[in-house]
């Protein structure tokens, strides 16, 4: 079963503005790790290409692509529509070059032509802030010979990019710094993802991923402050005006960046299924300092921001990838069986119906049903009593139930 991202204290990482964002929307009891991704990638995203950091080679700029990953109902479209209707579009709002729609229309006219008409215009800069409340359309719709997914992933990549639908031929698209909030259940990345696409294809590298299981239990519900909102979207808007043109870095991180590349050549080699990831550590390391010295306000990245950074993303966005990962390895066969073993887990001690069990494991058919739940109870994954299987977790459960009967 894929983990939680696990986070409980984002303050540790971040202050300044993101701090001050996750205090005003921690009570609508949607997951800490949504909002701190969300918070970064508001602000990030206003920023847009101010606030360039010079490595070899490249050029960094601050936005922040996100993908939240959860069960419906957890408070994925929720949390980013908290952040691009609370924040991005009102401090955006008649921002010439900016595009946040509030419902983007995923086709190659609806993403790509307000672009084409920008640049035409005189517009020499793409900057913008788009939020998916489900990946299925971006993996299913495609540009030319790509998913519009990849298409995206790559303007990201690049900042430029060729439209060869354009009416007159191949239309450059230059300068192009948006950022991305997509937000999936794990379904539509079991059936539609390869582990190819998801590591090597630009999802490890591009986006920060938080997937939860639950909302949080401990916090009492309560409504975000409208005036609160407000108040941060101004400041947001005054922040990303005052970042300069470009950042700086002290020696020190330039030294622990160095040695994060290093050693992540190193772990490549041994984790080869995330070998992305790793290689590029040293690039989000740098990318997410960034994020935390502009929340800040600071115009140099330091060595602390750098070490927030790396800490973050060993500790909260590898372990739950590299579940993702391995599963999506498995053949179509063995995801169902460990699709079950979660559904099974949720349900608790109520169990579901053997026959469901059934129709669920064997798209071939009984025979081929009744063998994946062979294999499941080899496996560990399933207990079975009567008519009714269980989760091994809750089966004591209910046989302490049965008893007390």
């Amino acid at each position: 079963m894929i983990e939680s991202t696990g986070l409980k204290h984002p303050e540790q990482y971040v202050s300044g503005w993101v701090g001050d964002y996750i205090h005003v929307v921690k009570d609508t009891r949607f997951p800490l790790s949504f909002h701190f991704l969300a918070g970064l990638w508001a602000l990030t995203s206003l920023v847009g290409r101010r606030g360039r950091l010079r490595r070899p080679g490249f050029d960094l700029y601050p936005p922040l692509s996100i993908m939240l990953l959860g069960d419906s109902g957890v408070g994925k479209s929720s949390t980013m529509n908290l952040a691009l209707r609370g924040v991005i579009q009102p401090a955006a709002r008649e921002r010439v070059g900016f595009f946040c729609p509030d419902s983007p229309r995923v086709t190659e006219r609806g993403l790509i032509k307000p672009w084409e008409k920008a640049q035409q215009g005189g517009i020499d800069r793409i900057e913008g802030a788009y939020g998916f409340p489900e990946a299925k359309s971006l993996l299913g719709k495609r540009v030319g010979a790509e998913s519009i997914m990849q298409f995206l992933i790559d303007c990201l990549d690049h900042g430029s990019k060729y439209d060869s639908t354009g009416v007159y031929g191949e239309i450059p698209l230059r300068n192009i710094t948006i950022s991305l909030c997509v937000c999936s259940t794990l379904d539509p990345l079991r059936e539609s993802v390869s582990p190819g696409e998801f590591v090597d294809g630009g999802f490890v590298h591009r986006f920060l991923v938080a997937h939860e299981i639950h909302r949080p239990q401990d916090v009492v519900e309560g409504l975000v402050d409208e005036g609160s909102m407000e108040r941060l979207a101004v400041r947001a808007k005054g922040l990303a005006s005052r970042v300069p043109e470009e950042l700086t870095i002290s020696d020190a991180a330039v030294k622990l960046l160095n040695t994060f590349r290093q050693q992540s050549e190193d772990r490549a080699y041994d984790v080869s299924s995330l070998a992305g990831f790793w290689n590029r550590l040293g690039t989000m390391s740098a990318k997410l300092g960034m994020a935390f010295a502009i929340s800040e306000e600071s115009w140099e990245v330091s060595k602390t921001h750098v070490e927030r950074a790396e800490k973050f993303l060993r500790g909260h966005i590898y372990p739950p990838l590299r579940a993702l990962v391995l599963e999506l390895s498995y053949d179509k066969g063995t995801r169902r069986i460990f699709k079950v073993s979660e559904d099974l887990f949720y349900s608790k001690d109520k169990g579901i119906a053997l026959t469901e069990v059934h129709s669920r494991l064997g798209a071939g058919g009984l025979k081929q049903a009744q063998e994946r739940l062979a294999l499941m109870k080899d496996l560990n994954l399933v207990v079975v009593r009567g008519k009714q299987a269980f989760h091994p977790q809750f089966a004591g459960s209910v046989v302490k139930r049965e008893e007390g009967d």
